[in-house]
């Protein structure tokens, strides 16, 4: 059940830190993602950063 809810957390997270990093490169013309390509390896590295710290949370 525990695990549920970290996963839960991160996914809430994950899309917290998406929409951060996305207004962010809006507002600033930053380039956070660089090529198309590398914006699957960057949500996934993002992802698993979120899943860290709901974990390191919860437990």
């Amino acid at each position: 059940m525990a695990f549920f809810k970290a996963l839960y957390r991160a996914i809430v997270l994950f899309l917290f830190f998406a929409f951060f990093f996305v207004v962010l490169s809006l507002v600033f013309d930053l380039n956070f993602w660089p090529a198309y390509q590398n914006s699957v390896q960057n949500l996934v590295v993002l992802f698993i950063f979120a899943l860290c710290i709901a974990i390191s949370a919860t437990y």
